[in-house]
Order: C-alpha cells, then structure tokens, then sequence
C-alpha cells in the first residue's frame, strides 16, 4: 500500500513538473491560434489585408509578408527583434521564436511569433502549429531607447516644483549655477537667490521656457556669442536687462513680452525672423550696437512701449517691418533700415529723420505717422516711398520729402507748415 502511494505521488510530482514546464506566458495583447498546414486556412492580423498560410511542409508564407528566424526561446517576450533580412518561406518548429513582417506598400506591420506546440493527428503526422503572436511590440533597440528617455525625463525635473529642463546642455548650465548644494535639484530659494546669468556656450543649446521661468531672481540675461538655436521666449517677472550678442544663424524669434518689468534690451550682429518686446511698459532702452549690422527678417514689434524714449540704432540694424505704435515717450526718431515703418499713435514723437539711399533690398517704402500730435519735422530722403500717412500732424512745421512716388499727400491741416521741400 505504501508502495503504491509513492509511486502516485511520484507521478503526480512528474506531471506537476511537466506541467509547469508547458506553461505559456501569454503577453498582454498577445494572442495564441492553431493553424493547418493545408496551405488554405489563414491566420489573419490586424492591420494586414493579407492573410498568413502553412504548406505541407509546415513552412509558413503569404503575400506581403517575409519571415526573420530567431531561435529557440523561452517565450514570446525573448522575441526582440525587428529585422529586415528575412525569407519568404520559414519552417516552424516547436519553442522557436520569428519575426513575420507585412509590408503591401503602407509601411512595415511587425509580428512576433512563439511556436507553442506542432498540432499532430492521431497517427501522429504533423497537421499544423498553435502559433502565439502578437503586433506592437518593442525592440531591444526601443525598449533601451524607452529606458534612456525615461532616464532623462526623470533626470530634466530638476526644479522644486517638479519642472524640467528638456535640453541637457542648458540642464547643466544651470544646475552649475543656481545648484549651490549640489543635490541636482534647484529649490525654490536657489532660483531666488542668482540675479545674473551669462550664458557663453560655443556648443548648440535650446532654451527651455519652463525650465527658465522659474528663475524668479533674475535681474540680468546675457547670452555673450552663444550657439542659441530655436526661440528665445521669456516670462520672467523680475528681468530687467537682456543682451544678445553675436548669433547669426540659430536664433529663429525672440519673445520677451512676458517681461513685465524689462527695463533694457541691447542687440548686436542678430539674424533673426522676429522681435516681440510688445507691451513691455517698463521698456526704456532699445539699443542695436555693433560694427556689423542686425537683420530682422520678418518684423520687430516693440508696440505698445510705452516708456521707450529712443531707439538707438548707429545705422546698423535692418529689417521687413518696423512696428513702434503707441510708443508714447518715443520723441526723436533716426533712420532704420526697415521696408515698413508704423509709429502711429507716438503722440511725443517731435522728429522723424531719414537719410539713407535704400540700397541692398531694405528700401523704406510704407510709413505710417498717423496721430503722432507733436511731430514737428520730417525729414525723408528716399525716393522709394510710395505710402506716407500723416493724420492728425497738425503742429508739422517743417517737411523735406525727396520721392516721386508718394501719391494724394494731404497737408491741408497743417497750419504750422512753413518749410516744405518736395
């Protein structure tokens, strides 16, 4: 009796044993299909119009779809592989892993494929294969990408408040400078504390706008012949001075709208497309200084600027579009390279001056004074101008206009004019 419940027990053991050496690991969103090998019942996935087949040979095929064997493998999961050498025709053995590819000409769908069993009949002839399968999933190559970006994600929240820093390179020059304890993260006092920053990096940088926003104790940004490329945008409540100088090919915009507080903005050797200092009511110095000039592709906007005595220019700043209006305490105004000019609504404007033969492209064209109240002088030397408005100058005194292009120029309100040179 004894003897017969150990050798129960003991096959009971090696089934247990057999049992769990079977034992499928079916991935989340995989799926497990028994195919015959008659070459007409199909395996159909999602995303693939075409269908997959076994011969008779247990070789699996179909159309659009090549084969990649990758071995013997424990499971489906060890499958992690996106080849594109692969064979029309593949031969399916029990334990082995594929990678089936389908590719009718819209974009490549990759499968992973664990044989799980060769079905059999009873006179144990090979009739088919349960083939577990499944789409979406990630290469070695992605699963490490995956790990590295996760890596950096957690790595770039290096502020109090859970903000990140996507660019490393600014990650780290801040990190240098606002980190005072070294513990890779930047507390809310830290961020408080530094009111400058000079950044002077020869290396490609980003400048990240959350990242740098939580630099409330910043008074002063200098950006001293950096690499900066992309856009510049900035809403730092207590900035007053920033500098760019020497960047003329990264920087595509710059934003500093944002900067309640702005006081001083100074520009030398710039290509850009745009400007926005719009707004900015603090705003009182805008300077463009250097021996080479500053090109503004598209427009800069310095509307609504309220404080700004003077653009400062030394004849070294050119662009599309010059939009100065309501610049209330503007009261002189110098040449600027620019195709349009609006100071509408500069009611302290007193003078406007230009003398300058238009060449290379930056031909003043359009000008728009319209209710600048207290301008007095104009003086226009350029014969490209073709628009001119000048509603409500009523103290206008003296005018001097060399363009022949300039149509239906109203004076008839200005009762002030007594030198007129046309």
């Amino acid at each position: 009796m004894k003897k017969s419940l150990l050798i129960l027990l003991a096959l009971i053991g090696f089934g247990l044993s057999a049992g769990a050496q079977d034992a499928i690991t079916i991935p989340e969103g995989a799926q497990i299909q028994s195919l015959r090998n008659d070459g007409k019942s199909e395996l159909y996935i999602r995303g693939c119009d075409d269908g997959l087949r076994l011969d008779d040979m247990n070789n699996l095929y179909g159309d659009y779809w090549r084969f990649y064997l990758v071995g013997t493998v424990n499971s489906l999961l060890d499958v992690t592989v996106k080849p594109y050498a692969t064979t029309q025709k593949i031969a399916l053995r029990k334990g082995c892993g594929y990678v089936a590819r389908y590719n009718n000409g819209g974009g490549d769908i990759f499968v992973r494929i664990y044989i799980t069993e060769m079905v059999v009949n009873k006179s144990d002839e090979i009739i088919g294969a349960t083939i577990l399968y499944q789409t979406g999933y990630l290469s070695r190559d992605e699963i490490e990408r995956a790990r590295v970006e996760r890596e950096e994600r957690e790595a770039s929240k290096i502020f109090w408040n859970g903000d990140a820093v996507s660019y490393p390179l600014l990650r780290k020059t801040l990190l240098a400078k606002f980190d005072s304890d070294n513990d890779g993260k930047i507390s809310r006092l830290e961020a408080s504390k530094e009111t400058s920053l000079v950044i002077n990096t020869k290396e490609n940088m980003r400048i990240d706008q959350t990242g740098i926003g939580n630099l409330t104790g910043l008074t002063s940004l200098i950006f001293n012949k950096a690499n900066i490329y992309g856009e510049i945008i900035l809403a730092l409540p207590n900035l007053r001075r920033f500098t760019i100088v020497d960047n003329e090919h990264g920087v595509k915009s710059i934003d500093l709208s944002g900067c309640v507080n702005l006081d001083t903005v100074t520009i030398s050797k710039l290509s850009i497309d745009n400007i926005n200092l719009r707004n900015c009511k603090k705003l009182r110095h805008l300077e463009f200084t250097s021996q080479y000039y500053s090109y503004i592709n598209e427009q800069l906007n310095i509307s609504g600027c309220t404080a700004l005595e003077e653009i400062i220019s030394y004849f070294c700043v050119r662009g599309k579009v010059l939009n100065a209006s309501g610049c209330t305490s503007l009261t002189n105004f110098y040449t600027m390279e620019f195709n349009e000019i609006n100071l509408s609504g500069c009611s302290n404007l007193e003078r406007f001056f230009w003398d300058k033969d238009g060449t290379d492209g930056y031909t003043l064209s359009k000008i728009n004074l319209d209710r600048c109240f207290k301008l007095e002088s104009i003086h226009l030397r350029n014969s490209k101008v073709n628009e001119l408005k000048l509603s409500d100058c009523k103290e206008l005194s003296s005018f001097e206009l060399d363009s022949s292009a300039v149509k239906n120029l109203d004076l008839s309100d200005m009762k002030h004019l007594y030198q007129l040179s046309c």
